[in-house]
């Protein structure tokens, strides 16, 4: 064979390959555009506060524990144990840092005063005298 008859017979196998069968662009358009979802954007409700790594130093929860070995709170009927609070009246925030030995910082919490979830509350482990 010569290579003018395999060039040939090349193209023609090419071109029987396709069986005739062609797209055009627009087909692929529509096939690209049904498969686009709209997003649609749902405006968050819940408030959110930046947290700016909570520079509390160690003096300020020595002064918050000291003369208190277990840093008891109460408010009402329900105690606080093992837990230094501040607040901020401006932001309406509290945080909340419980406490382990030299002041090692084992949670943080951080909520609003207004809103304060339950399931927060739950993990706190606040505690009622009865």
């Amino acid at each position: 064979m010569t290579t003018l008859q395999t060039l040939t017979f090349i193209l023609t196998l090419g071109l029987f390959s396709c069986n005739g069968k062609t797209e055009n662009s627009a087909t692929k358009n529509e096939n690209v555009l049904s498969d686009i979802q709209v997003v649609v954007s749902i405006p968050d409700t819940i408030k959110k506060f930046v947290v700016d790594d909570y520079p509390v130093t160690n003096e300020m929860l020595a002064d918050k524990t000291s003369s208190n070995s277990s840093y008891k709170k109460q408010s009402g009927q329900t105690f606080s144990y093992d837990k230094a609070w501040f607040s901020n009246d401006t932001l309406k925030q509290t945080l909340v840092f419980e406490l382990y030995t030299d002041y090692h910082r084992l949670v943080t919490y951080h909520f609003l005063d207004n809103d304060i979830p339950t399931d927060l509350i739950n993990r706190m482990e606040l505690h009622i005298d009865g």
